[in-house]
């Protein structure tokens, strides 16, 4: 039933309405009634009625005013009022204030109805609304914490509509974020035993998520997200200084480190980025956690590695960024003594360094330069299915680096192996474009085709496609075309019911004096005597 408040200063229409109205005909309950707005504030305040009949002119506190006082204190019972003719621009006043409908007076027992039944039914969807978005929120409570570690995944991996949209939701989730310092590190399984029960795998993962937790609490605000199989991300916040927060973050890894190996006896390594003083750089933080991670593949296993540290160290063995960009687009360029002449470069500045770089530091060279180049073309992507033993060879010469000299060596030949790998993905690349283009000449021949509608069609520049095409075809597009018409004229010319001209244009050529042309500069002979030699 549906909760009716009557209001009225006459107490012959208050009874009237109250007590003479079927309610029961629309589920509509009269739980009151009010000589004044003041007394129906008073009441709704009390009672809460779904729904509040009033008169407009009334002492004390008028049908307006009791109308802005609900909409002020946000009650949510509907308002209908009761209005005589004069007071018909007073009652439209009432509804720009929230009111719902207003009936004129005299009241018509049907009009009354009606509009309080219109009511019910806006009352009943509100309801059903309201319910909604309480179950809702209840269960957006329930899953924030996933819809925060999916907002910090996404965030780390720089995936967000907008930077504003980014610092919303970020001031969302924690709150208060003004003058903070933010920071990445990852927690890193050394190994991962193939025998483990998926249980153990599960226990020892959610360990690690715990451990890091813990230790990441004394630090600032913090969340801590599984990226992957032994993985653990970590984005912390904290209002320390930035010096002042790496160091704590240092100390903290160590003791992660060490409980782990406590606990499950395994061995974690950890990368730490370097702190930032925007959001948006988390990613950025991030992604030097992961990088400085990689050294562990030649400096070792079981510890913590920070990009700060890293550059520092780096410094010893610094070489022009100037050559690394050469040797990159020489690589690219499949210029293999134009790579060995920047290697002789960097060999030189290398021996003139003081004090002469350790086998640490060249291996960490090494390694920089070959990932550098690795990163700087898609066409490397298809290293492992070409070239699987590509990484055993990597890092084959990356241990057997001790001196300059191996540096220099081992440097040029895993060069050279990357040139021969972009060698063979283009060679394959350019194999697949004139099979293409082949195709649609075998499709298309008998319309008149030019070299700018193949390349466009297989989309790549005219020029482009011309030059690689002669270079794979050993001929010209214009030569191979015309060739490959006048092969499917002669086939044609068997048949002795075609007409010259027709078999002209069925091989893509309106005028037959130039395909007779043509035909004799492929064949050495018009058309018609090479039909008479077919005979």
């Amino acid at each position: 039933m549906f909760r009716l408040l009557v209001v009225d200063d006459e107490v012959w229409i208050r009874e009237r309405i109250s007590q003479m109205i079927d309610w029961n005909l629309i589920q509509v309950e009269v739980i009151g009634e009010a000589a004044d707005g003041e007394e129906a504030l008073k009441k709704t305040r009390e009672l809460k009625p779904d729904i509040v009949l009033t008169d407009i002119r009334m002492p004390c506190i008028d049908g307006l005013e009791f109308t802005k006082a609900l909409k002020d204190e946000q009650l949510k019972s509907k308002v209908i009022i009761l209005s005589g003719y004069s007071d018909f621009e007073y009652a439209q006043s009432a509804i720009k204030l929230g009111a719902f409908d207003y009936i004129l007076k005299p009241v018509n027992d049907e009009e009354l109805l009606n509009t309080v039944k219109r009511c019910t039914l806006l009352v009943e969807k509100e309801e059903k609304r309201d319910s909604l978005l309480q179950d809702l929120q209840k269960k957006m409570k329930a899953n924030s914490a996933v819809m925060r570690e999916r907002f910090i995944l996404n965030l780390l991996n720089g995936y967000y509509p907008s930077e504003e949209r980014a610092r919303q939701e970020f001031r969302y989730f924690y709150k208060s974020v003004d003058h903070y310092n933010y920071l990445c590190f990852v927690v890193q399984l050394d190994e991962l035993e193939r025998e483990e029960s998926v249980e153990e795998l599960n226990l020892l993962q959610f360990g690690m998520c715990n451990i890091t937790k813990d230790y990441a609490d004394f630090i600032g605000e913090n969340d801590v997200v599984l990226s992957s199989n032994g993985e653990v991300v970590c984005v912390l916040c904290c209002q320390d200084s930035l010096q002042d927060f790496l160091k704590r973050v240092v100390a903290s890894a160590y003791e992660i480190k060490a409980l782990i190996k406590e606990v499950f006896h395994k061995t974690v390594s950890i990368g730490i980025g370097n702190p930032c003083q925007d959001i948006l750089n988390l990613s950025l933080s991030c992604q030097q956690a992961r990088q400085v991670l990689l050294y562990k593949a030649y400096l070792g296993k079981d510890m913590v590695y920070h990009a700060q540290s890293m550059e520092d160290r780096s410094n010893a063995y610094r070489i022009d960024s100037y050559e690394i960009e050469k040797i990159k687009n020489h690589i690219e360029a499949g210029n293999k003594n134009e790579v060995a002449c920047s290697v002789q470069r960097i060999i030189s500045s290398l021996k003139e360094q003081e004090p002469v770089p350790r086998p640490l530091d060249l291996k960490a060279a090494y390694m920089d330069i070959i990932y550098s180049v690795i990163k700087s073309t898609d066409e490397f992507q298809t290293l492992p299915e070409i070239l699987p033993t590509f990484d055993y060879l990597f890092f084959e010469k990356l241990n057997n680096i001790q001196s300059i000299d191996d540096f220099e060596r081992n440097l040029e030949e895993i060069s050279y192996l990357l040139i021969d790998h972009l060698l063979q993905v283009r060679s394959k690349h350019k194999r697949k474009i004139i099979g293409l283009a082949l195709a649609y000449i075998e499709e298309h021949y008998q319309e008149p085709i030019t070299l700018n509608d193949v390349a466009g069609e297989i989309f790549l520049n005219p020029s482009y496609f011309c030059k690689i095409f002669k270079m794979e075809m050993n001929e010209s597009f214009t030569k191979y075309l015309m060739k490959f018409r006048v092969k499917k004229a002669v086939e044609l010319l068997n048949d002795p019911c075609l007409k010259i001209y027709e078999i002209a244009e069925q091989v893509g050529y309106s005028d037959v004096q130039y395909f007779t042309k043509i035909f004799k500069t492929v064949t050495g002979d018009i058309p018609t005597h090479y039909r008479n030699r077919l005979k």
